[in-house]
């Protein structure tokens, strides 16, 4: 079983990301969407989708789960969000309902927000995820200790 965790950075701005994830033993990827909006003064809403084609929609049991940790150094000000992310095959466009996170916005510089993608289908708790990263960036990804925290991408 794969178990260090990767970062990938990814600049917390408005607008949409598709992010490919490797299973732990590397034979299945899975498409993620993350959706970040302008939320007024409350600083800056964000989503998470799996992209399925078998996915029906609004009754399926979620497959992934999702962590958000929001971090400023140096405050002591922390919080986090686990929640199970919506599956859809995007074939009526995006969908309305599903669980939002907040960031701040603009985060500070001394503030971090990791999003951790745990598969949750087997019933095991957190099965690995991995970033798929192109062929060029792959010599640059560092990998940290072992930890049972999968695969996140390091919001900045």
């Amino acid at each position: 079983m794969w178990r260090r965790r990767a970062a990938v950075g990814v600049p917390l701005q408005e607008g949409k990301r598709v992010l490919s994830l490797l299973d732990d033993d590397g034979r299945g990827s899975h498409l993620f969407l993350l959706n970040v909006a302008q939320a007024g003064e409350a600083g800056l809403v964000g989503t998470v989708l799996a992209v399925e084609a078998a996915a029906h929609g609004h009754g399926d049991a979620p497959r992934f789960e999702c962590k958000v940790s929001f971090d400023r150094r140096g405050t002591g000000w922390r919080q986090s969000s686990t929640f199970g992310v919506r599956s859809t095959n995007l074939s009526g466009g995006l969908p309305a309902d599903g669980f939002a996170f907040v960031a701040p916005n603009p985060p500070p510089a001394a503030a971090s927000v990791t999003i951790t993608l745990f598969d949750i289908s087997s019933g095991e708790p957190g099965s690995a995820l991995r970033p798929v990263l192109p062929r060029s960036r792959r010599s640059r990804t560092r990998l940290s200790a072992t930890t049972t925290a999968a695969a996140a991408v390091l919001l900045r």
